[in-house]
């Protein structure tokens, strides 16, 4: 209702939650959960009730995959549906329940720099082979200031810049600059790039 992405996520059933005392009935089409919600963690969308998106993003981290959750809690934070500290408050009010732990390290973990699905997983994919959490949106500028383009993550650093990649031309700057720009500025200025490209590119 949102608007967030919902990767690699069954949608052939509803979820509604309903405060207590009502039951947790379930069918195939409709998943019914019991959780108390605040006044202020409903909205309206289109004449429906439904849980804000600060809540919509906890109650995702409690009930799908940690990949999938962080793509929506990033987009969430990218659209400024919501912010961190919104985040970090609202899970004080989840503390202790079914799901409580998955939902802080989504959120924990969530970074509103991600511009897409592809650039969370890739993030995701970086931390579970335990490499250092990288800067994102690194960009990378010639001497005398002149901006050569900007990576989806990078280690300034080392001077390692990674871009995710959904069938684009290689090095195309966002900026407008031709390909044959960065790739030839790219070896004079000792930055090494990276191509991630997932085996499925949504």
């Amino acid at each position: 209702m949102h608007g967030l992405p919902l990767w690699s996520t069954p949608l052939t059933a509803v979820h509604v939650t309903r405060n207590p005392p009502a039951k947790s009935d379930s069918n195939r089409n409709l998943i019914c959960h019991v959780a108390r919600l605040r006044s202020d963690e409903v909205t309206l969308v289109d004449s429906f009730a439904v849980t804000n998106p600060t809540r919509t993003v906890l109650d995702l981290g409690r009930l799908i995959g940690f990949v999938p959750a962080v793509i929506a809690a990033d987009d969430a934070l990218h659209s400024v549906l919501t912010t961190r500290e919104l985040l970090v408050a609202a899970l004080v009010g989840i503390h202790g329940t079914r799901g409580s732990r998955a939902a802080a390290r989504v959120v924990h973990f969530a970074d509103g720099r991600s511009e897409s699905v592809g650039e969370s997983r890739s993030r995701v994919l970086l931390a579970e082979a335990r490499l250092p959490s990288p800067d994102l949106q690194t960009a990378v500028y010639a001497h005398g200031g002149y901006f050569l383009g900007r990576g989806d993550f990078g280690y300034p650093e080392k001077k390692v810049l990674g871009e995710f990649w959904p069938g684009r031309r290689p090095y195309e700057a966002r900026s407008g600059q031709k390909p044959t720009e960065l790739t030839r500025a790219r070896p004079r200025h000792c930055w090494s790039a990276s191509l991630l490209v997932p085996r499925h590119c949504t």
